[in-house]
């Protein structure tokens, strides 16, 4: 594909572009992929969950997170289409990830008399250092980090 590439561009940007799309998926599927599947094979393997599509909430979530947004953001990401790489992709596969996949895993746990395994595992995952915004919020720590890499990046 790269070669295609040089008829129209440098060296430097294509490998760039190549770095940039790759760097994103990998991201996508460290940050939510991977782990989004564990837990469902985790719903599954305890008997709380039958992943068989949209027959309840949980289905739909876990289609946006995995498929709809995350493919998405990874198409966008591919095409040079940074709103739908972010705005349409990356903001929405972590709205929903947070605020509705997880909470709905905790929730079935719950019902199904699990809730302090699934608790464990998720504080686990947002423990790991790339959910760090998630548990610092908008704190002052993160906001001077945030400062401090956006002075790196743009020499401001």
């Amino acid at each position: 594909m790269q070669e295609v590439c040089k008829s129209c561009h440098g060296i430097n940007q294509i490998k760039d572009f190549y770095s940039q799309f790759d760097e994103l998926v990998v991201l996508y599927n460290e940050k939510f992929g991977k782990p989004g599947a564990a837990l469902v094979s985790e719903l599954e393997k305890d008997g709380i969950w039958k992943n068989t599509g949209f027959q309840n909430k949980l289905g739909y979530t876990w289609f946006e997170v995995w498929h709809h947004e995350g493919r998405r953001a990874r198409m966008a990401a591919a095409m040079h289409a940074p709103d739908y790489t972010h705005w349409h992709g990356l903001y929405e596969v972590s709205r929903n990830f947070y605020h509705e996949f997880l909470p709905e895993i905790q929730e079935m746990a719950d019902h199904a008399g699990q809730g302090e395994k699934y608790k464990k595992i998720i504080a686990d995952l947002l423990a790991k250092p790339e959910h760090l915004w998630i548990r610092t919020g908008g704190s002052a720590e993160t906001m001077k980090l945030i400062e401090e890499e956006r002075k790196l990046r743009y020499n401001q």
